[in-house]
């Protein structure tokens, strides 16, 4: 088989090119155009199809693809936004026209497959939780693109000077705190801290069942109850060696009414990772006491 079809073959085969024609039909031929133009001067010298696959692994396909769909990003936003011109703020979001919600919706998927949209760092990444987070994040970011892409200004950002930085990814980032703090307050009735507490105690956590639980009591606030009349003094004693004031059930409370934990290391001028560690040893050590109690 000639070079050039194994070359077709193994593009037009492969998941992520797939999927990139599926979701991003607009520019996808381009995409197509440009990679299989790298590959081609790559395997200048491959002969068979075994010479091909192990060329293809030694460049990373998918990494190829999602640093082309990066670039062509800017192409995307700017057509989503001359597809708003025309509408009012109430026909942004949800998008009153066929045309615009592609536009958004290919922008949408660019900004996912590239895989360069900033994702704000949370010290409870293993709960659960997290991926429920991160996605009211996706779909805050889409509602940021539906209603905002209109504001959306080509080359405004001055501190780019690489032509093959994406000024609407640069412009997204930016907004990137602000969009997972939003995010975030859906599932903040209680601090971060205190999810990792629930999460961690709570066996074979599933959501749904959280979700159903929390319409009678939230398992929050039945642990927050439980620490706080600490009927056995058992977490006044967990405390940070010669530091009995800053005790477990200090902590908890603390949680309770809104602080940090770097807010509440700074208070009682102890280092933030001690106070991690108090938390995590006093979870392990009480998990089976407090899940039997509350």
């Amino acid at each position: 088989m000639e070079l050039e079809s194994l070359l077709s073959k193994s593009l037009e085969s492969h998941g992520l090119y797939c999927e990139i024609r599926k979701r991003i039909p607009d520019i996808h031929e381009e995409i197509y155009h440009q990679v299989y133009q790298i590959l081609l001067r790559e395997a200048s010298n491959v002969y068979d199809e075994q010479q091909l696959q192990k060329l293809l692994l030694k460049l990373s396909l998918d990494d190829l693809l999602k640093q082309e769909i990066y670039q062509s990003i800017d192409i995307l936003a700017i057509n989503a936004r001359e597809l708003s011109q025309s509408l009012d703020t109430q026909q942004l979001y949800p998008p009153a026209t066929k045309e615009y919600l592609s536009g958004c919706q290919q922008l949408f998927y660019a900004t996912r497959i590239c895989g360069k949209t900033k994702r704000p760092y949370l010290n409870y990444r293993t709960s659960k939780f997290y991926q429920d987070i991160v996605h009211e994040y996706e779909m805050q970011i889409w509602r940021f693109i539906c209603r905002e892409i209109k504001k959306f200004e080509h080359g405004k950002n001055q501190n780019i000077n690489d032509e093959n930085v994406s000024c609407f990814m640069a412009w997204l980032n930016g907004c990137s705190t602000n969009l997972f703090k939003k995010a975030l307050a859906k599932y903040n009735k209680t601090s971060p801290e205190m999810l990792l507490i629930e999460d961690n105690l709570k066996e074979n956590n599933d959501y749904t069942n959280l979700l159903a639980f929390h319409e009678e009591m939230s398992l929050s606030a039945k642990i927050i109850n439980l620490i706080e009349q600490d009927e056995m003094g058992l977490f006044r004693n967990e405390h940070i060696k010669n530091k009995p004031e800053v005790n477990f059930r200090e902590i908890v409370l603390s949680l309770r009414d809104g602080k940090k934990m770097k807010d509440i290391a700074d208070n009682f001028d102890v280092p933030l990772q001690s106070l991690y560690t108090l938390q995590k040893r006093c979870i392990d050590k009480y998990r089976n006491y407090i899940k039997k109690n509350i």
